[in-house]
């Protein structure tokens, strides 16, 4: 059983270090073709399409993992991809009224025109997410390599051939680059889980559908308002950088998230997807799941320790190398920055236990105060009038913060359910 889910795991991450790859050699080309004010426009888009998409369909896509049976899965699957697509014409509705308001006040269209790419964008976030929580219920873990391969190659095609071909392409491109490589994904993975989920979803009636809809209502009433929080916490250093400061640090700080940032994200949830699979499934067996979340961490931080400390001595001079003298600075960012990656790293994944466990409310009570914490400690640096002090602040925060979410979920895995409950309440919650 060890050794398959390290197989799993292997197999997610082939796909996720060819897709860094990939962002780690146009990275340098990347940095001049675009200013550091169009990576600001394109960090703005990413924050709100993130922040809307995580919460587009009530957060029912995790909830797929869960039903012994396919036929629950099948109908929350259907049932996730329709509020999706609901979410995503509401938002169309309301870019708009944005859009009517900007003329009628006598404002250029052009400083929110990257508001149309929104609707389109957690569309395919909220389709690759429910997606790829079916696939990982199938352990099929190569078709969500291959995504993630398939996301980063168009991002990047689209991103530099743009700005190739164009005089000034500007953060549209940037925009553009990532609408295209998410449309990648979910046609990765739909012709292998669209046919299944219609399948397994028959009979396709309201009243099932509705019904497990009822039976996961903890998903929208808790986990919903967690992952806004979740998301505000991790997006708002980008939108009160670049409110308190300026553009161009929202840029530093984007580069150095994207460099480092976003692939040890990508390493994290490639993880997260096999240990949410095994951990939900000794949940169900009424195993105590506190020494294999130990287990995970402490490999984790192994992995982490080492790039780490490489980044902390010689993060400046690896920046002023790679991108060029413009965007050393990002390279500061990146060193201060150092707590709050290995944090997330370590934490992220097995915290997902709590949500195995059903206990959304106390993460939402955990992201209500780390998004205050978060923005009390970049709102001190603004106070100081500086940036840099702003960032370690908030690194810290996210330290400690992270602790008491670890303590938190080891206290969650401690409990032992007996399998015997366990089974008659999913045989309650599955028809």
């Amino acid at each position: 059983m060890r050794s398959r889910a390290i197989a799993q795991i292997l197999t997610l991450m082939s796909g996720t270090v060819v897709a860094q790859g990939v962002m780690v050699l146009c990275a340098p080309l990347l940095t001049r073709l675009y200013t550091p004010t169009d990576f600001g426009v394109y960090a703005l888009f990413g924050t709100v399409a993130n922040m809307v998409a995580a919460v587009a369909a009530g957060r029912y896509e995790l909830a797929i993992m869960l039903p012994r049976r396919e036929r629950s899965a099948a109908h929350l699957a259907l049932l996730t991809l329709m509020l999706s697509v609901a979410a995503a014409v509401v938002l169309l509705v309301a870019v708009v009224g944005i859009q009517a308001m900007q003329m009628r006040h006598g404002r250029s269209r052009a400083e929110l025109a990257w508001t149309w790419f929104v609707p389109a964008a957690v569309l395919l976030y909220a389709w690759d997410a429910a997606l790829g929580q079916w696939q990982a219920r199938h352990h099929r873990f190569h078709n969500m390599a291959a995504a993630e391969v398939s996301t980063c190659l168009g991002i990047f095609a689209v991103q530099v051939g743009a700005g190739l071909l164009l005089a000034r392409a500007g953060g549209t491109a940037l925009i553009g680059g990532m609408i295209f490589g998410q449309l990648l994904a979910v046609a990765v993975q739909a012709p292998s889980a669209l046919p299944a989920i219609w399948r397994g979803a028959r009979p396709r009636r309201w009243t099932r559908v509705r019904l497990e809809a009822r039976r996961h209502w903890r998903f929208p009433a808790f986990a919903t308002f967690a992952a806004l929080l979740s998301k505000g916490t991790f997006e708002a250093p980008k939108i009160l950088v670049a409110w308190l400061f300026s553009p161009q640090v929202l840029g530093y700080y984007t580069l150095s998230k994207r460099v480092l940032g976003m692939p040890l994200t990508l390493v994290s949830q490639s993880i997260s997807r096999v240990f949410y699979q095994r951990i939900a499934h000794a949940h169900q067996s009424g195993r105590r799941t506190r020494p294999m979340l130990l287990k995970s961490s402490g490999l984790l931080f192994l992995m982490i320790l080492p790039p780490m400390a490489v980044l902390f001595v010689w993060a400046e001079p690896i920046f002023r190398l790679a991108f060029g003298e413009d965007w050393a600075a990002a390279g500061r960012y990146c060193r201060l920055l150092i707590p709050l990656y290995i944090a997330r790293f370590v934490v992220a994944p097995t915290g997902l236990s709590m949500v195995a466990f059903e206990k959304q409310h106390m993460v939402a009570v955990w992201n209500a105060t780390y998004l205050v914490s978060g923005a009390l400690a970049v709102g001190a640096g603004w106070m100081r009038g500086s940036a840099e002090f702003s960032m370690l602040a908030f690194a810290l925060v996210s330290f400690c913060m992270y602790a008491v979410y670890f303590v938190m979920s080891l206290r969650v895995a401690g409990r032992t359910t007996p399998a015997r409950t366990v089974a008659e309440t999913l045989g309650r919650a599955s028809p």
